[in-house]
C-alpha cells in the first residue's frame, strides 16, 4: 500500500509540474510576444529598407529573439510584412522538454500595426526580476526582464528553478509583495522570497 501511494504521488507530482510548467511558458510567450512583435515593427520603421525585404525581416526576427526572454528554442515565421503601412504578422513556437522528457510547445501568433502617433506618445518602463534581494543590490545577474508600454499589466513570471530556498512570493524593492493586477507606471524591480 506504501509503495503504491508513492508512486501515485510522484506520478501526480510529474502531471502537476509538466501542467504548471506549460501554463507558465504559454503566460510568458503570451505577455513577451505582443512587445516584441511591436518593437521590431517600430525598429524597423526607423530603418530604410529599399527593395530589401529579406533584410527587413531578417532583422524583425533578430529584434524579436533578442527581446523574447526565455531559456528554450523559439522559432518565429514572418506570415506577412508591409512595413510601409507598419503591419507585420508573426506566428512563434516555443519549444521546450516536459519533466517526464516529452517535447510541449506554445504558439502564439500576433499581427501589429504600427500608429506612427501613437509610437511617438508611449514611454516603454521596464521591469526586472531578481532571484534574491542581494543580486538586484550588488548588481548580480538579473532573472527575467519585462518592457512594456506605461499603463500595460504584466504576468509574474516563471518561479526560479535554481532556487534552494522555497519560494513565497515575488516582492519589490521596499519589501512589499508584487501586485501584478496593477498597471506599471514606472521603471520596477522585484526579487524572489
Amino acid at each position: 500500500m506504501i509503495l503504491v501511494s508513492g508512486v501515485v504521488g510522484i506520478f501526480v507530482v510529474l502531471i502537476l509540474m509538466t501542467v504548471m510548467g506549460r501554463m507558465n511558458r504559454s503566460v510568458e510567450i503570451h505577455s513577451n510576444m505582443p512587445l516584441a512583435v511591436e518593437k521590431a515593427v517600430e525598429l524597423a520603421l526607423e530603418e530604410s529598407y529599399v527593395n530589401k525585404e529579406r533584410a527587413m525581416m531578417a532583422d524583425c526576427v533578430i529584434r524579436m529573439a533578442a527581446t523574447m526572454d526565455t531559456d528554450s528554442d523559439v522559432e518565429v515565421e514572418i506570415m506577412n510584412a508591409k512595413m510601409e503601412l507598419g503591419i507585420l504578422s508573426v506566428k512563434m513556437m516555443e519549444l521546450f522538454r516536459h519533466p517526464n522528457g516529452k517535447q510541449g510547445e506554445i504558439t502564439f501568433e500576433r499581427t501589429a500595426i504600427m500608429d506612427q502617433k501613437r509610437k511617438e506618445d508611449r514611454k516603454l518602463c521596464e521591469v526586472r526580476f531578481y532571484e534574491k534581494k542581494s543580486d538586484f543590490i550588488e548588481d548580480g545577474d538579473c532573472y527575467k526582464v519585462y518592457q512594456v508600454e506605461q499603463g500595460e499589466r504584466i504576468v509574474a513570471p516563471a518561479i526560479p528553478i535554481e532556487r534552494k530556498e522555497t519560494f513565497r512570493c515575488w516582492k519589490d524593492v521596499n519589501d512589499y509583495i508584487a501586485d501584478f493586477s496593477l498597471p506599471i507606471e514606472q521603471d520596477l524591480v522585484y526579487y524572489a522570497d
